[in-house]
């Protein structure tokens, strides 16, 4: 099993620019790319022949196997490979035409900061993420990053990915040092032969750390002094301004195609992947966003539920833009403000002591949920098997190494094949089953996410399967239902056929717990949990800049510091 543990990821994108005049070079459609695809252009007649290789894939002409808006950039245009972001920008207002006539056509430009909003006297460079969308691509298909831009300079260094349609996965390549380079595919993350795009991209898709409103290190709501002068000194190289909001669409978007090509590779029995890799996201998580407190303003009144525990554990679509905002613990601005001095909260590199929006937490990635929602739909799991995982060491939602071991007890394919009778049906799981149950409860924010309802599913592995297989191997192991630790409580969970709506009551019940707790030592207690959250989010390559998100210099730095599940108060 390759369980890749959770790694935040930072929207992987790359910038834009201009160089040499190669009008005379072919495009696309001359070059018999359209569709994507440069089937037409043999090996030999590549314009790019010297594209280095830094994946682990065994490939004497990698470019061969790739079939990407930059793939086929490279195999166009004029001889040799693009040595700079600039001209490989050139490259591609010559070769990449159709619909992209005009200078910046089909380009729009967001720009990211970790301080710029709060000290912007302190903020002389900036992180740029640039779409292109040409032809009939869709804007998440190709995408640039450059950190360190501003306004006298782009630098000559660019992150790209780029969705191959065929493949229905993501490709990775970098242009620095004047070289390109390729360091593999979504699948080929997975599979951990990757290089080192897969430190972020842990989930083999887009990331961004902040996945919802109100994006504290994005434009939206909020503008970023010095943005609108960028894009203005760069518009023939970065297009028009986007925003967080924006960009939130074109990740999701990307996210969901690719998570149906993800699905669908892990499911096949005799493929590289495990059972127990199909269902990491559930049980550990391979991604995690940041998400605040506060939503439209810097104030602070509330403590949203999904900072206490998973959002799928009281309903089944909770991918938009709010989850659990509506609902959790009340807190008074005061009260907070007390708590927080006492803490020693601070963003590094300006004098706050928050972000721009009151207390950021980190909460489970909105790729994984979209994930999990794709693999309910497709009936590989339901929601009693979802809420039997997510409700053990449910007040560590994000990254629990409780729940994250017990995928030592899934089972093989070949015990899944066995469960299955003549007929073609699965077998009953020992203890029962549950495709659904009578819980019909949904998240009552302005969520738009899809997952609900069980269909019949890509390949023969069901919800029902993967509970039997599961129960045997807890059984095989001599774990008891009644005895004590997070693999006695799976295995009574999955006998329980009518558990489902009382593990979200457990939830409700655990937030007016917290509710009822003295506000003060209340809020202290969990500015420790959330200080150990990100401390465990800080030690992942993602999280690139000490100013992500705001640190507490007065608490202590315990990673497994968290909230009793009956109690609400610190466990350290």
């Amino acid at each position: 099993m390759r369980t890749v543990h959770l790694v935040a990821l930072t929207a992987l994108v790359a910038t834009t620019s201009a160089c040499a005049d190669n009008s005379s070079s072919p495009t696309v459609e001359d070059g018999g790319c359209a569709g994507g695809k440069c089937d037409d252009v043999e090996p030999e007649d590549f314009a790019c022949k010297d594209m280095q290789n830094l994946s682990r894939r065994p490939s004497a002409n990698v470019l061969t196997e790739l079939n990407d808006p930059f793939a086929d950039m490279l195999k166009l245009g004029e001889p040799g490979c693009p040595s700079t972001r600039a001209e490989m920008m050139e490259r591609f207002r010559n070769t990449d035409t159709e619909g992209c006539e005009g200078t910046a056509d089909g380009l729009r430009t967001a720009v990211v900061t970790e301080t710029g909003q709060l000290a912007p006297e302190s903020t002389n460079s900036f992180r740029l993420v640039t779409t292109r969308q040409c032809a009939d691509r869709e804007r998440h298909e190709l995408v640039f990053s450059v950190f360190g831009a501003n306004e006298s300079r782009l630098p000559d260094s660019v992150e790209i990915m780029a969705l191959d349609r065929d493949a229905g996965e993501f490709n990775y390549y970098t242009v620095e040092g004047g070289e390109v380079a390729f360091h593999g595919s979504s699948t080929d993350i997975l599979k951990g032969d990757a290089g080192r795009c897969a430190a972020c991209h842990t989930g083999g898709g887009l990331v961004m750390k902040e996945l919802r409103s109100p994006w504290i290190h994005w434009e939206s709501p909020a503008s970023t002094p010095g943005a609108a002068a960028i894009l203005d000194a760069h518009a023939d190289d970065l297009g028009s301004r986007f925003t967080g909001s924006s960009m939130e669409s074109v990740t999701k978007a990307g996210n969901r195609e690719w998570n149906e090509t993800r699905i669908n590779t892990m499911l096949q029995p005799e493929g590289d992947f495990t059972p127990a890799d199909l269902l990491q996201p559930l049980f550990c998580g391979s991604e995690f966003n940041l998400d605040t407190a506060a939503t439209s303003t810097s104030r602070i009144s509330r403590l949203p539920e999904n900072l206490f525990g998973h959002c799928l554990l009281t309903g089944d679509s909770c991918e938009g833009t709010h989850s659990g905002e509506s609902r959790g613990v009340s807190i008074d601005q005061e009260t907070y403000d007390a708590a927080l001095e006492a803490a020693g909260g601070r963003v590094q590199g300006t004098s706050a002591n928050d972000t721009i929006f009151a207390l950021a937490f980190v909460e489970p990635a909105v790729g994984d949920i979209n994930y999990l929602s794709q693999l309910r739909t497709m009936g590989v799991i339901d929601r009693d098997l979802t809420r039997d995982v997510l409700s053990i060491d449910f007040t560590r939602p994000v990254e629990s190494e409780e729940r994250c071991e017990l995928l030592a007890f899934a089972p093989s394919w070949d015990q899944l094949a066995a469960l299955t009778t003549d007929d073609g049906e699965p077998e009953p799981p020992s203890g029962g089953d549950t495709d659904g149950g009578s819980d019909t409860d949904t998240d009552s924010g302005s969520d738009t996410g899809d997952g609900d309802g069980d269909t019949e599913p890509a390949a023969r592995v069901t919800a029902a399967q993967l509970k039997a297989g599961f129960i045997a191997n807890l059984q095989d192991a001599g774990v008891q239902a009644d005895g004590e630790g997070a693999a006695s409580q799976l295995l009574a969970a999955l006998q329980n056929e009518e558990d489902e709506s009382a593990h979200a009551e457990r939830f409700r019940s655990f937030i007016e717990t917290c509710n009822g707790r003295d506000k003060r030592e209340l809020i202290d207690d969990v500015l420790i949990a959330v200080n150990a959250a990100l401390s465990v989010a800080r030690s992942h390559h993602v999280m690139e800049f000490p100013a992500t998100a705001q640190q507490y210099t007065n608490l202590p730095d315990n990673p497994r510091a968290h909230l009793d599940p009956a109690t609400c108060e610190l466990v350290e």
